[in-house]
């Protein structure tokens, strides 16, 4: 199964947005249930508060995994993950119109009644599938380029 299929297929599984996007392009090197756990608090622009969108976390948390350093990181290595980063979030804004949840759904769930409107609305069945895709292909292209 591709990427894109896994991240659609986590996602109509009721994972969250960062959950899929994680497992879809990092599950090849990390235990699948970990990676769930690890961005189960990043859905709906983190905890549901509408900031930084769930499957934009996702997709900067693989790459971490991915390319990240540890404490023992050269300059090198953190200035070329940071640029990896950079060209994402931007790659997705241009892409997507922002990297904010409640600018991409045009709902702010983080307002009592919100969340109920936008999923009366099909956001979450309709829309929120179509960034978790759009992060996995611009992150898998970024991974990929920088093999």
């Amino acid at each position: 199964m591709n990427k894109n299929a896994i991240a659609k297929e986590k996602f109509s599984a009721s994972c969250n947005c960062a959950q899929s996007v994680l497992v879809a392009l990092a599950g090849d090197v990390a235990n699948d249930n970990t990676l769930q756990l690890m961005a189960s608090a990043f859905g709906g622009g983190i905890a549901q508060t509408g900031n930084t969108c769930g499957a934009v976390t996702g997709a900067l948390m693989a790459l971490g995994i991915k390319n990240g350093y540890t404490q023992a990181g050269s300059a090198e290595d953190k200035a070329e993950l940071y640029r990896m980063a950079n060209d994402f979030l931007r790659s997705f804004q241009e892409k997507n119109g922002s990297c904010n949840c409640k600018d991409l759904i045009k709902y702010d769930i983080s307002v009592a009644g919100e969340k109920e409107k936008a999923r009366n609305a099909g956001v979450f069945t309709n829309l929120c599938p179509v960034f978790v895709v759009s992060a996995v292909e611009i992150m898998d292209d970024i991974l990929h380029y920088h093999k």
